[in-house]
């Protein structure tokens, strides 16, 4: 039987649709409102960013001064990273007038608090195909969805999209958290022909996930990984021995895909029906 671990945004959803111009506006509204900072600087320093570190894949998004995933991966990491820098500019000229987060964890509570506001706030938009290779899954394999969203979210648009209530979701998995020390049995970092910067396998939270599932049968073994993130979806699996399938999506990237294309247990899909034809569905 085959066994499937499956994100979610960017996966089964156009993130470049539901990330795209009415959640930007979205964003640069609530963070103004949420800062006091003038939309029209907000949207001022958005565009000047955005411009700067979308192409480039040694940008990124920052967790605890590390590059956790290419900024230009999807709009909602786009948008992360490119506030990070926004807030870093802005408590520079800050005199008293903004209400900004003081340090790096402030920073994250409020650029995933307004993810997870925003993200709720627009509408829909699957990927083609979706509702079928959901069932096509269900039906003749094993899934378990496994998010960086909220869990309520994801199995609201779940059923939104197949009417089930039944696909088993596990979110909050904080696949962008890197950890020092833990998992001992997986090295720090990775180079990859192509990424001047390392990729960090250490992601601790994602890992006891991994593991707990690991005991529900979705062993490395008989289990692939679809994701539309190599960093964050697939990295560390790969390191512990599963298989993994790319999503090619507007934001892979050539190094991303050369390393996919090459490992022995990668693959790399141009949309869910090559996906549902690598796992032989």
């Amino acid at each position: 039987m085959v066994k499937v671990i499956l994100d979610f945004d960017g996966t089964l959803t156009d993130s470049w649709q539901e990330g795209g111009e009415e959640y930007q506006r979205l964003h640069a509204e609530e963070f103004s409102k949420r800062t006091r900072v003038p939309i029209e600087r907000v949207n001022a320093l958005n565009a000047l960013n955005q411009a700067a570190i979308r192409i480039n894949p040694e940008e990124g998004w920052l967790n605890n001064g590390k590059v956790v995933a290419p900024a230009g991966a999807d709009p909602y990491v786009l948008t992360t990273a490119v506030y990070q820098k926004v807030i870093d500019v802005l408590r520079k000229e800050n005199e008293g007038q903004y209400n900004l987060p003081e340090n790096s964890q402030q920073t994250s509570e409020l650029l995933g608090d307004l993810f997870n506001y925003c993200s709720k706030a627009v509408k829909d938009c699957f990927a083609p195909g979706a509702q079928h290779f959901l069932e096509t899954l269900v039906n003749d394999g094993s899934v378990v969805i496994v998010t960086n969203s909220e869990p309520d979210k994801v199995l609201a648009k779940v059923s939104r999209l197949t009417g089930r209530i039944d696909i088993p979701v596990v979110g909050d998995a904080k696949k962008y958290i890197v950890t020092n020390d833990h998992p001992e049995s997986v090295r720090e970092i990775l180079s990859i022909p192509g990424l001047e910067r390392p990729v960090y396998l250490r992601r601790g939270h994602y890992f006891d996930t991994l593991k707990k599932l690991e005991s529900q049968g979705f062993t490395p073994e008989t289990t692939t990984v679809v994701g539309d993130m190599y960093e964050l979806d697939h990295a560390l699996p790969l390191e512990m021995g599963y298989s993994g399938i790319l999503l090619d999506t507007p934001g892979t990237f050539h190094h991303e895909r050369e390393y996919l294309s090459s490992h022995p247990r990668g693959f790399v899909a141009k949309n869910l029906d090559d996906v549902l034809n690598i796992l032989h569905l």
